[in-house]
Parts: C-alpha cells; structure tokens; sequence
C-alpha cells in the first residue's frame, strides 16, 4: 500500500468525512486533500496522522515492492527514524553515512512518543547534534553566538542563585495599558512565542492560538480559547452574528480563525466590544484553565512567582499590547539560522533544529518592552490557580452586554463566578 492509501484506511476506520478528519488531527484540509492526491503527504502531516492514531511514522511509509529481478547494483531502498525523524535510504551510499553518522555520535535517536499527561514538553525534542567539523563561516559565527551565550549563561546563574520577582499583577493592572520593561537578565521571566517553542528545557505553549486544549464556553465546544475570544467579539443576537460564529467554530486552529474570519470581519465587531473584552479574555482563558488538565499543569510547572511575557520579537508584525518585543532577541535568532544553515546537515529540519535549540536556551537576556496583556493575563490567573481562589472577572459586566453564543444568551453566576466549568 502507499502512503496515501494507508491514510484513506485510517480516515475511514475513523467514520468522519475528510474535512473533519482533517480538523481532529490538525491539518488543513486542503492540505490533506493535495497530499492524498498527489500521495505527498509531508512529514509534519505524517507526525500528525500518526501521534493521532498512536502508531510510528515509520507505519505510514510505503510498503516495499516486490522485486521480480535482482538489480545489477547493490542498493537499499526503505526509511531509518532518528531524532524524531524519517530519513529515507535509497542507496547504499545513504545506508553508508546516516551508519558513520551514528557512529561518530551526529545524530540521536528518538526515545518516546510525546506526551502531555503530566504537562511536560514533548519527548524525543533530543538535543541536536553540531557537526564536529566546522567550516571557516561555521567557526566564525559560532564564534559570536558562543559570545553572547555565555553572557546569557551569567544571567542564568545568577537568577539561579539570587532569583528576582516582579509583583503579580492585579486586576487593576490588566486594565492599564502603559509600556512596561521586563529585565529577563535580572527578573524571573518565562516567555512564550509558538506551540513548539521552549524556555530553556521547559516546553511552554501557553498562546491563544495553540491547539490541543479543547473545552466548552457554556456547552460549546472550541478548539482554542482564541476560537473563544472570537465569539465574543461577533455575539449580539443577529443572524450575522450567529453565521460567523458558526465560521469561526469550523476553523481548525485558532489561527484561521482569526486571519480568516476576525480580521476580515471587522466591519461587523461590536461597537461596545473594547469595554468588555479584558474582562471577556480573563473568562475564556480561565475557563480553559479549570476544564483542561493538561493545560492547568503547563501553568503550573511555571516557576511561582515568574513573570510570564507573550515574546512577539521575532514577528515581522510586533505586537506590543498584547505582547512584548525584546530587541536583543531577533539579532541571536538571525545569527542562530544563519550558523545552522552554514552547517554540513542533511535536511532543512535537520538545520531548523539546531537553531530552534539555540533560540530556545537563550532566554535570560535583554529586557522584555510592551503592555505584555496576555502575559499579564496569565501570570494573574496562574497565581490565582496557586493560591485556589477565583480572579476578579466583572461577571455583572458580562451579563449586562447580552453576550449570545450561537443563539443562547449567557448568564453569568456572580457568586459562583462562572456559568460551566470544574472545580478546582
């Protein structure tokens, strides 16, 4: 069977039409529909289908075809997984240099599956391995990344030892939109930027936009609490209202949701939207804190008392309200990709790792400048879930704006502080 065969299988054993197959795994669908008919399926998608399933990658790739003669030449025709990945081997001279590779220790092979259970990173991220032989560019740029390294290496120890705290914010704080400086040098601080990112060893996919964290606003179901935050912008009682927050649900990831349906929308946002939508956020990502798990112990494997910062520096677009841009940040990113790229490695994926690695470790360095909303959102809320008491949300605001969720008004409990959710 090929690839693309074995994925149909998967997808009918599933009993979901291709869309929402799509969806559940966290594809595009139009990107699942041209990899089948081209049987070209990426590797990323590949991950997907089989962490979704909980089989190999390695299962998904072709079955080999049987040979009627034996060729001429001596050859090798399947895949080998290391380090998380599939290599293919097509001869017996790329059976001959992942073996050297091996040998001389550049490569390390993939342990586990990831898991999300106890809310630690995902397994098999191993440490990537730099060639032991640098060529004269190599040598040079490492040299520079290698000098800015250790003076992030001094602020890391020193935090160590002597670790500094800014205050918690208040909820009198999230309604102040002033610039603040966020010294990573000298202060606790954990930023966040995409799903796959880390802070030093700690795997932190604390964003809006992240998938994975699936619970209800008031018996409905959304894929991420940006898909929340969207509703809330488009929910007055009107059909207009209600077909979009129809569109906003079908989009798979939160992303879409808002490149596809938010921002060419606008035109029909609430008019009194900004005088609730801090209050409207703090709910949403609350919620998803009491009904996930695996979200409550990313938050809490947060060091207490650190100062958690929305890092938007390597954005071609920089958000400075909701996040914080740290101009130290995307030089290090740029002098990491340009050294990966110098570098003798087989794969694009290959180099992208040494460099996500890089960008990763270099954490306390540079100060932090911007509003920082959603970090300051988070910091608040993950000391309240430390503490085990509800956050100040203006529930009695809430109700008096009429907020409808595909055509049901929502009533807010004051006492209770919520209208669904889990006890802490």
């Amino acid at each position: 069977m090929t690839t693309a065969e074995k994925v149909r299988a998967l997808i009918a054993e599933s009993g979901h039409p291709q869309k929402e197959f799509a969806a559940s795994v966290g594809i595009h669908p139009v990107t699942l529909s041209k990899g089948l008919s081209n049987d070209d399926l990426s590797m990323k998608s590949l991950k997907k289908i089989a962490d979704w399933k909980g089989i190999s990658v390695a299962a998904l790739m072709p079955d080999k075809k049987r040979m009627t003669r034996k060729p001429k030449q001596p050859s090798v025709n399947g895949y080998i997984e290391f380090d998380g990945k599939i290599e293919a081997v097509r001869s017996v001279e790329d059976l001959e240099r992942v073996l050297l590779a091996l040998k001389e220790n550049s490569f390390s092979i993939s342990k586990t599956k990831q898991s999300l259970e106890k809310g630690k990173k995902p397994k098999g991220q191993n440490t990537p391995i730099i060639p032991q032989r640098l060529s004269g560019k190599s040598l040079e740029l490492k040299a520079k990344l290698d000098e800015l390294i250790e003076q992030e290496h001094k602020s890391t120890e020193a935090l160590k030892d002597h670790p500094s705290y800014y205050p918690v914010p208040t909820r009198k704080d999230l309604f102040d939109s002033s610039p603040l400086k966020y010294d990573s040098s000298r202060y606790l601080c954990v930023a966040f930027r995409s799903k796959p990112d880390h802070w030093k060893d700690m795997w932190v996919p604390l964003g809006n936009m992240n998938g994975g964290f699936d619970y209800e606003i008031c018996g409905t179901k959304v894929k991420s609490s940006e898909h929340a935050y969207i509703l809330g912008i488009f929910s007055t009682d009107s059909k207009k209202h209600l077909e979009l927050q129809q569109k906003v649900l079908a989009e798979p990831s939160g992303y879409q949701a808002k490149h596809n349906i938010r921002m060419k929308n606008r035109i029909y946002s609430r008019l009194d939207w900004h005088s609730y939508n801090i209050d409207w956020m703090l709910y949403c990502v609350w919620a998803k804190i009491k009904q996930n798990q695996n979200f409550r112990n990313l938050l809490l494997s947060i060091p207490e008392g650190a100062t958690i910062i929305e890092d938007n520096s390597l954005k071609n677009q920089v958000d400075k309200y909701w996040g914080c841009y740290n101009p130290e940040r995307k030089p290090f990113a740029n002098l990491a990709r340009r050294f990966a790229k110098s570098l003798d490695l087989p794969t694009k994926a290959a180099r992208d790792r040494v460099s996500d690695k890089l960008i990763w470790d270099f954490c306390n360095y540079g100060i932090f400048e911007g509003t920082n909303e959603m970090g300051r959102i988070l910091t608040y809320l993950k000391d309240c879930l430390h503490k085990g008491v509800e956050p100040e949300i203006d529930y009695d605001l809430l109700n008096k704006k009429n907020i409808h969720i595909l055509g049901k008004r929502l009533h807010f409990d004051i006492n209770s502080g919520a209208t669904s959710g889990v006890n802490l």
